[in-house]
């Protein structure tokens, strides 16, 4: 195993159009060869498969992770300080992404009295 990447469908009653890539990791030996872009636009691909048009993320600030998901058209919302662990146990900003990937459909209404 050399890469992965975890997408969660947000399961929130107002939120039928949202997930979020939870994780995504790629071993450091083999970095730098597409494996980032190719699991994150597979994640993408599975959103919207699901019916999500909207993803959100956090990196840690300053990473290499960051600079992928804006080279991938990533919007970065802004940085949250001390959000995180790093494996050295310091305490690291973090950077939140979002991404649009189409229009967001509205769900169906809902039968009246349901």
């Amino acid at each position: 195993l050399v890469g992965t990447v975890l997408l969660c469908l947000a399961h929130q009653p107002n939120a039928p159009h949202r997930a979020e890539v939870g994780k995504m990791l790629v071993l450091s030996s083999h970095r730098r060869r597409g494996l980032g872009r190719r699991l994150l636009a597979a994640a993408e691909a599975t959103a919207l498969d699901a019916g999500r048009t909207l993803l959100l993320l956090d990196t840690e600030a300053g990473s290499a992770g960051e600079t992928l998901y804006r080279r991938c058209g990533w919007t970065a919302l802004g940085a949250v300080p001390d959000h995180s662990y790093t494996t050295d146990g310091r305490l690291a900003a973090a950077t939140v992404f979002y991404k649009a990937l189409g229009p967001h459909r509205r769900p169906p209404p809902r039968a009246a009295g349901g």
